[in-house]
């Protein structure tokens, strides 16, 4: 029905920014220090009435050495960042994993792969400038554009999980339905496995 058919939106958000490092020795407190200065607008395209858009103005101070911890959330390419301990030092921080969703997984996804982890990079670094040149892009992988996947996890409008979650998970004869988006507890990958090991004890119980 109209209430939970698919729909797509084209969306644009411009944005223009100005970095400026500063020299240690006019920074009275910490290390070495950049001032980041933009303004970003989002809008998608359209007239009214159904013209959408918002302008920000922001300014930032960024600190050489900021002492944070390294996963983080942005409202820029790099979008989440989440940090990897793949080596054998727990506290060691061997890499850096970026999620891009929505308006910012749309941009990305219309440049190539290489281009659009640079842009990535390029955040990070703007970010967190004690991060420069020591990032290197791995891989990219885009889920929206991935025809097996077509995204990366489920949204609902409001008012669907109630509607639609009793119905969406039940049994079509000898056909059992698993996916994330049948999952309670968990999102992404785990919420797959989490669906798929109760269509799994359906069967079984069956």
């Amino acid at each position: 029905d109209d209430i939970s058919s698919p729909f797509r939106e084209t969306n644009y958000e411009p944005e223009v920014f100005w970095i400026n490092y500063l020299d240690p020795e006019n920074v009275l407190w910490g290390d070495e220090m950049a001032i980041a200065i933009g303004i970003s607008h989002q809008s998608n395209g359209r007239s009214q009435p159904n013209s959408r858009s918002w302008n920000r103005i922001y300014a930032d101070f960024i600190w050489e050495k900021d002492g944070f911890a390294p996963s983080m959330f942005t409202d820029g390419p790099a979008g989440m960042v989440s940090a990897t301990r793949s080596g054998e030092d727990p506290a060691e921080v061997t890499g850096l994993t970026a999620w891009a969703m929505g308006l910012k997984a749309e941009k990305l996804d219309a440049l190539p792969a290489k281009e659009a982890g640079r842009l990535a990079l390029q955040a990070i670094e703007a970010i967190r400038p004690a991060s420069r040149g020591q990032l290197e892009l791995v891989g990219a992988h885009s889920w929206g554009t991935d025809p097996f996947a077509q995204g990366g996890w489920t949204y609902f409008k409001p008012g669907q999980i109630a509607r639609l979650t009793p119905v969406m998970s039940e049994p079509h004869g000898l056909i059992h339905f698993c996916g994330e988006h049948l999952a309670t507890a968990n999102r992404g990958m785990e919420g797959a496995m989490e669906s798929g090991e109760r269509a799994a004890l359906e069967i079984v119980n069956a």
